[in-house]
């Protein structure tokens, strides 16, 4: 088992790992096409403003099984650069999507026109600066490498490596439905920080 930071030349397969372990989002929908293009491209957004918050894991053959990644609070256009620099691959998958009548792809673009509720849980980082937070904004492990302590050596380097560079706490959101993932983050000390309408929860760490 290898932990390390994820490389350009890594992206290809990082994109192949996503498209595994997310196979229902609606970003996989966009991004899985010509062999991952955007998937990708979007990945490369992260890698190029903070390549020291996405890690890799790779078993003894050195193959990519899979990855830790997020942002600084204060470094947080990513998701727009994305869209900005490859608009006409993007629309035109999501016009596809749209055409085909995928119902995840409408309820996406339903909510962009919803405000969500937020409701704060704990009010104790209130005074934590922007350029103190960081996000952890996904991790995955490809299914037959589950249980062996990928996610774990991994979710550890990256807050390792958040904590280096001057951030106090470390959020992320998932679904309220994702016990799983809930029970594994608790077990690392993400603590409920606020919830996001009835279908989503914020989790936050001190580092």
């Amino acid at each position: 088992m290898t932990i390390r930071q994820a490389t350009y030349d890594d992206l290809g397969e990082i994109a192949k790992v996503h498209a595994q372990c997310f196979p229902r989002h609606l970003s996989t929908r966009i991004g899985s096409s010509n062999n991952c293009y955007l998937l990708s491209r979007f990945y490369k957004e992260f890698l190029d403003d903070s390549p020291e918050l996405f890690v890799v894991a790779a078993d003894d053959n050195h193959k990519i099984v899979g990855f830790c990644m997020g942002y600084y609070f204060d470094k947080s256009g990513q998701q727009s650069n994305y869209i900005r620099h490859n608009r006409p691959r993007v629309l035109t998958r999501i016009a596809w999507l749209l055409l085909k009548g995928d119902r995840l792809a409408w309820a996406k673009l339903k909510l962009r026109f919803k405000k969500p509720h937020y409701e704060i849980l704990d009010h104790s980082i209130d005074d934590i600066q922007k350029n103190e937070k960081g996000d952890l904004l996904s991790i995955c492990t490809l299914a037959e490498y589950r249980g062996k302590g990928y996610a774990q050596q991994m979710i550890e380097e990256y807050l390792h490596r958040m904590k280096q560079n001057g951030r106090k706490i470390c959020l992320l959101s998932l679904s309220v439905n994702n016990n799983r993932a809930l029970r594994f983050y608790e077990r690392n000390g993400f603590t409920p920080y606020r919830k996001i309408g009835t279908s989503s929860i914020t989790y936050m760490k001190r580092l």
